[in-house]
């Protein structure tokens, strides 16, 4: 139930810039995360925007939250959304065969094995045998029309021409339980 709890005691990340013997490491216990992950899991708000600087994990904890509710909530469907395909598949999967690449794949890989769920890695997308899934699409309105989704990320937000768009698209989910996320640099 507390989700918090889970990812900073749980969850690994990568670190590209780190040596390769210090890559891997704890989520971090920072202040400035738990308010993100608290805005996400208890916050009221069904549209959330996050303005933020390179580095700071902000990416990370989106992921790490849209794990958590797809692993624990049953039939949750998560969109991830970026510019293009590739950078949206980043963030969600790769595939079976390149399991540590992306990065929810990557947390879901480094869980301790008591955690284990059935999931199955496709090509942008994760699976869980309790109905949820998570899918990378790229920027647009029609990406996200097409969906009925609980939670709705749209990365790099300000970066996408077709933003708008997609915000129309998406804005009539939130009448239900929907919500929707818009992370993005200046």
């Amino acid at each position: 139930a507390d989700g918090w709890y889970c990812v900073t005691t749980f969850v690994k990340t990568r670190d590209e810039a780190a040596g390769a013997d210090a890559s891997i490491k704890p989520f971090p216990d920072e202040p400035a995360l738990h308010a993100v992950w608290d805005a996400l899991q208890h916050g009221t708000c069904k549209l959330i925007v996050i303005a933020k600087s390179r580095q700071i994990m902000v990416s990370w904890v989106t992921c790490a939250y849209a794990l958590w509710r797809a692993r624990f909530y049953p039939n949750r469907q998560i969109v991830w959304q970026t510019k293009k395909e590739d950078d949206a598949k980043d963030m969600v999967s790769y595939g079976s065969d390149r399991l540590d690449e992306a990065r929810m794949q990557f947390i879901e890989s480094h869980l301790p094995g008591w955690m284990a769920k059935k999931r199955r890695f496709r090509d942008g997308q994760i699976i869980y045998d309790n109905g949820s899934k998570i899918v990378a699409v790229p920027e647009g309105g029609n990406q996200v029309r097409s969906k009925t989704t609980s939670l709705v990320v749209i990365d790099e937000a300000a970066f996408q021409d077709q933003f708008r768009s997609a915000m129309t698209a998406a804005l009539p989910l939130l009448n239900k339980e929907s919500r929707m996320v818009a992370i993005s640099t200046a």
